[in-house]
């Protein structure tokens, strides 16, 4: 099937590369579309069901040929599938096919994100080309972020102004809270990390510090640590390790692993101890769901997850979760506001074992190949550290930009899959 193309001046742009820039950036903002319409409120589940049918369609086909780690994490997700249905039918708290498709769906589509990017067979030139645009594209956003900023501590425009912290009005730019622009970094900063692969000038080290900055204005403390943890893995890794190989050690990211949990470490006890907040008691209750409903969990929409806020599971009843803050029948910000104690509640002991193998399984194969490029192995350790560190405190692996991160995983990798494949060609026709 010959490569479609369009006409932009004087050059021709693959049709792939301009699907896969407006998909990653609708992604990186689909939280603002869906406050501008309901429309898009449901795209990211649409997108999940076209790349699962896509997949399916090529394997059938014989033209989709994945790797033997590829199968692994497939088969590991088959098995979350199967424990979670196996929670649905043996113990019957959700019972609703559509309600448990979806929560199947939300479980599963920031993973899928990856291998859609995984199927898509361009040239190096037109990676290349992507992670340009993208960049470009983050850098202007950031230069727009910063002017509507300083409009706002200026008093020029106060719309974009949060709730106050430390006596300081946070900003949320077009977002609904701060927490949620904060998360927006963990695409932006890591996007325009890799970009640096391409050129080094202080233009772009420029636009990295202001995001950073402009991070920080979230006053989140998840903010604080992280931009400090980049900060300082960005000495080390540029400055003080030996640059002769990129190794997946975990003395990686022990540095950045401690520095947040020093400066974490006072938020973290009073969010996970007082029994007053909402993620306190989600985890404590994952863990009485998890032994109630030993070793498979409730499963799908039955606990801590979007389908289980939006019919109020019967177990949040049960737990007296309506007299908590944020966790009543009405208000219910806060029930779908964790990640991992929704993976022990909905799928228990084995459950976890199996997404922890996935994450596992993905970020191994995201390293090994592109662990030759210093700035790409850099901005995928970043990555992969930002949505880890996130998982503690919300429910980054199955948030929208959390797509957009994945999808920028896969664009890495597949860049130098593709300049390996190159490369490759070019030494046999030397040969020859």
């Amino acid at each position: 099937m010959r490569e479609k193309y369009i006409k932009c001046g004087d050059k021709r742009i693959s049709l792939n590369v301009i699907e896969i820039v407006v998909v990653t950036l609708f992604f990186a903002f689909q939280r603002q579309m869906n406050l501008v319409s309901n429309v898009f409120e449901n795209f990211d589940e649409l997108f999940a069901i076209f790349v699962f049918l896509k997949i399916g369609f090529l394997i059938i086909k014989g033209s989709c040929v994945f790797t033997r780690q590829d199968n692994k994490i497939f088969a590991l997700m088959l098995i979350v599938l199967f424990i979670g249905l196996f929670g649905n039918i043996f113990f019957g708290i959700l019972n609703d096919p559509f309600m448990i498709t979806v929560d199947v769906i939300s479980i599963f589509k920031v993973l899928i994100a990856y291998f859609w990017i995984r199927i898509i067979k361009i040239s190096t030139s037109d990676w290349d080309l992507i992670i340009h645009i993208l960049a470009s594209i983050v850098r202007f956003l950031i230069l727009v972020m910063l002017i509507c900023c300083l409009a706002s501590y200026m008093g020029i425009y106060k719309g974009m102004l949060g709730e106050v912290r430390y006596g300081i009005s946070s900003y949320i730019f077009l977002f609904n809270v701060a927490g949620n622009y904060g998360k927006w970094f963990y695409f932006a900063i890591p996007l325009l990390s890799a970009d640096l692969y391409y050129s080094k000038n202080i233009r772009k080290y420029i636009y990295i510090i202001i995001a950073m900055v402009l991070w920080l204005t979230t006053l989140r403390s998840r903010a604080f640590a992280l931009v400090t943890c980049y900060a300082v893995f960005s000495i080390w890794f540029f400055k003080i390790k030996k640059q002769s190989r990129n190794k997946t050690h975990i003395v990686n990211i022990l540095p950045m692993s401690m520095i947040a949990i020093i400066m974490c470490w006072q938020q973290l006890v009073f969010y996970f101890t007082d029994a007053t907040q909402a993620r306190a008691n989600l985890l404590k209750y994952s863990i009485v769901t998890a032994k109630e409903y030993f070793p498979f969990g409730a499963g799908f929409g039955t606990y801590g997850s979007d389908v289980a806020a939006t019919t109020y599971s019967n177990l949040y009843t049960i737990y007296g979760f309506k007299s908590i803050y944020g966790m009543g029948r009405v208000h219910t910000r806060f029930l779908n506001d964790n990640y991992w104690p929704m993976i022990i509640g909905q799928f228990g002991v084995f459950g976890v074992a199996a997404m922890a193998l996935i994450l596992y399984s993905i970020y191994k194969q995201c390293i090994s190949y592109v662990k030759k490029n210093k700035y790409f192995f850099f901005a995928t350790i970043c990555s992969i550290f930002f949505l880890l560190a996130s998982s503690l405190a919300s429910k980054s692996y199955s948030e929208y930009t959390s797509i957009a991160v994945f999808l920028v995983h896969g664009i890495l990798v597949q860049r130098e899959i593709a300049n390996n494949r190159d490369e490759m060609c070019g030494c046999m026709s030397e040969k020859k």
